[in-house]
């Protein structure tokens, strides 16, 4: 990865037991709020493409066409229109241990954005040492969260142009981004999330 000082890393610490598709959930998800903060340079020809993609996807779920063909996930559709942009967004290292840990890298105002999302979480579930009462009450808390952040993202969204199409998506996958980083903190999966080089402005 180039050394623009402009580059953030953050860690996100991770414990228990692990399986690929954890894994794969997370950074798919990771890769999702990447693309979405990204939206603010955004252009006009990957707008377009994204607003069709959608158009379609959501008649296919509406109509439930094609059913042996499951629906793209979010970030595939976000995916398929970033397809020609060069992400800097990586995986820079994991560490498959128990506690072990995984470095995320990408430009700093963006991937500050995404580490935030995962620290509001985590914040909720893990204010109370008492994880059983963590849970119990922070469920209300939880759910303002996930209202924020799905609020946020269509912010985002409109001001770049999508359609509503693809604001439904978005929020849709928002939630079940954050359902999902939810579950892997509640289990003791995901420990806590740092800050560890580069601009956190």
């Amino acid at each position: 990865m180039s050394t623009n000082p402009a580059y953030t890393t953050f860690r996100i610490n991770i414990d228990n037991s692990w399986t690929t598709l954890d894994f794969a959930d997370l950074f798919a998800g990771l890769e999702f709020l990447h693309m979405v903060y990204s939206l603010q340079s955004t252009t006009a020809a990957e707008i377009d493409r994204i607003n069709r993609l959608a158009a379609l996807e959501v008649w296919w779920k509406d109509h439930k066409v094609l059913r042996e063909f499951p629906a793209h996930s979010a970030s595939d559709l976000f995916l398929a229109a970033f397809l020609d942009r060069k992400t800097p967004f990586q995986v820079r290292q994991v560490s498959f241990a128990s506690p072990g840990f995984a470095d995320i890298a990408g430009l700093g105002s963006i991937v500050k954005e995404v580490r935030l999302f995962i620290s509001g979480i985590i914040d909720k579930w893990v204010a109370s040492e008492d994880r059983k009462i963590a849970r119990d009450s922070a469920r209300q808390d939880v759910l303002e969260k996930r209202l924020k952040n799905a609020v946020v993202a269509v912010e985002l969204a409109d001001k770049a142009g999508l359609s509503k199409e693809a604001q439904r998506i978005i929020v849709e996958a928002i939630f079940e981004t954050s359902r999902m980083i939810e579950a892997k903190v509640a289990r003791g999966k995901i420990t806590s999330i740092e800050h560890q080089s580069g601009p956190d402005d």
